[in-house]
């Protein structure tokens, strides 16, 4: 819960902090007889402005960054044909074949019961 607050507080700081330099609104004190008078003058059409040129550049760099992901070259496809007797992987036209024999695992003696290679 006191994570919660001293985020808050860090994003009201931040947005005052922000709003200040960006001009969105300007804070005006005056001297009087019983005291401070606190002005305050909130700039709505420099606010709205800001955002939406924000939510343009946001929506730029997404497209940008879109494109290059789409622009990239596909993997290229091959088929791969596994059987009991081996493994043979084979690029489209046939210009790249891979073939690997068989893996053979010693078989057990008689009588006793394979161990996993894996802990239980």
């Amino acid at each position: 819960m006191k994570n919660m607050l001293a985020l808050v507080g860090l994003v009201i700081v931040g947005f005052l902090g922000v709003g200040w330099y960006l001009d969105w609104y300007k804070a005006k004190t005056t001297a009087t007889s019983s005291g401070r008078h606190i002005e305050a003058e909130v700039n709505t059409p420099k606010i709205t402005q800001d955002l939406s040129k924000a939510k343009e550049k946001v929506r730029e760099i997404l497209t940008k960054e879109t494109e290059k992901v789409s622009n990239l070259p596909s993997p290229p496809s091959f088929s791969v044909n596994v059987t009991p007797t081996g493994f043979t992987a084979t690029t489209p036209g046939g210009s790249d074949t891979v073939t690997l024999p068989p893996i053979q695992f010693p078989s057990p003696p008689p009588g006793s019961t394979p161990k996993s290679p894996f802990p239980q």
